[in-house]
């Protein structure tokens, strides 16, 4: 019976919570909710650099596989953005669910007006339409970090 160490939840709950929100992002048809960012940011908070990083990474790959271009930017911009929080949590905010719903509110906020510059259509309609399609994914951060903070021991 030694042999078996008892698993640890905190390193379970963050890839199965990113699967799962990969997989409702890239089913809805029509309707792209953008969960990858609230639970990138969530993660971030109670989990290490390298789990930080590693969630990013997963949640960017699900993201970049059915994009239009397969150049991997989302990835880049995950990744950067779980390493970030981590250490902004670490060193300078506290990890409360105010600072989830700030940092991902605000990272939506920017993912939303980066799309519309980038979109070759009307500006107003297009970030209009992401930023519902944000508020819808915001509702989501509460749930998410209580997820988080549930299979975290040190919390």
């Amino acid at each position: 019976m030694t042999a078996f160490k008892k698993f640890d939840l905190r390193y379970i709950i963050p890839p199965v919570l990113v699967i799962i929100a990969g997989l409702v992002r890239n089913a809805s048809s029509g309707f792209p909710l953008f969960l990858m960012l609230p639970v990138t940011v969530c993660i971030a908070l109670y989990s290490g650099v390298y789990m930080s990083l590693f969630c990013g990474i997963l949640a960017g790959v699900f993201i970049d596989s059915v994009s239009a271009l397969h150049d991997g930017i989302f990835t880049l911009i995950l990744a950067v953005t779980a390493v970030l929080v981590y250490y902004l949590s670490e060193n300078i905010l506290r990890k409360k669910l105010s600072t989830a719903l700030l940092l991902s509110g605000s990272g939506l906020v920017l993912y939303s007006l980066g799309m519309a510059i980038i979109s070759s259509g009307g500006f107003v309609g297009i970030f209009l339409r992401m930023l519902i399609y944000s508020a819808i994914s915001f509702a989501f951060t509460p749930l998410f970090y209580l997820i988080i903070k549930a299979g975290d021991k040190r919390a």
